[in-house]
């Protein structure tokens, strides 16, 4: 068996909701995940400090990507990866093993009889190792979705923008802070416009925004 997939479906009523429960498994996967925590998943083995063995030389990768109406976060240890994802209304962790030899099951070595002992050995390719891949694959399928949880905020949201709404002060000035829902709406909302994005943002582009936004309110703009 050169390759193997191991897939773990939730269903959701609809596609919204699919979309909405993936978009916050993708934060917290970008926000909480480490390379010691990828290693985990794959059952790799850590130090007693919680991380990689020096003689671990297969790389640790992760990749955030958007197809379609959805959007995925797949994460690599050499060959091997997890990833979770979203599509219609169906939200689909799935685990691929290239190289079974990094995992190692209980069993008995080649050829031997029914009466030895069985003892930790690598998973082979061959088809006798089939129920040995799917256990390891739903095991690392369960790792994973532990940890991408979506865990509820239960933080008031002035708590969230208490750092940026607040007076500071810097190099010795007094600074305040943002109005978001204020004086301040209008140069946020400029500031995540997509099209200014493309070419980047100077500041005729604000002042721009900032004269449409208060000349809609009935205020004489004078040069």
């Amino acid at each position: 068996m050169w390759q193997s997939e191991w897939a773990t479906d939730l269903i959701c009523d609809d596609s919204k909701t699919a979309q909405n429960v993936l978009a916050g498994a993708v934060r917290h996967a970008l926000l909480t995940e480490t390379s010691e925590s990828v290693l985990k998943y794959m059952a790799r083995p850590l130090t007693a400090q919680d991380q990689p063995y020096a003689k671990n030389s297969h790389d640790v990768k992760s990749r955030v990507s958007t197809f379609h109406d959805g959007a995925r976060v797949r994460h690599w240890d050499g060959k091997n990866s997890v990833k979770i994802y979203n599509e219609h209304n169906l939200i689909r962790v799935e685990s691929t093993i290239h190289d079974p030899s990094r995992f190692k099951v209980l069993r008995r070595a080649q050829n031997e009889g029914q009466d030895a002992p069985k003892k930790r050995r690598p998973i082979r390719k061959g088809v006798a190792d089939i129920v040995h891949r799917a256990r390891t694959s739903q095991d690392i399928n369960d790792r994973f979705l532990k940890q991408v949880e979506v865990l509820e905020d239960v933080s008031p949201f002035s708590a969230l923008l208490r750092d940026c709404t607040q007076r500071h002060t810097k190099n010795g000035r007094s600074v305040r802070g943002l109005e978001p829902l204020g004086k301040d709406r209008e140069l946020l909302m400029a500031l995540t416009d997509h099209r200014l994005a493309i070419r980047g943002i100077c500041n005729c582009d604000l002042r721009k925004v900032r004269q449409t936004a208060l000349g809609a309110r009935g205020v004489q703009i004078s040069n």
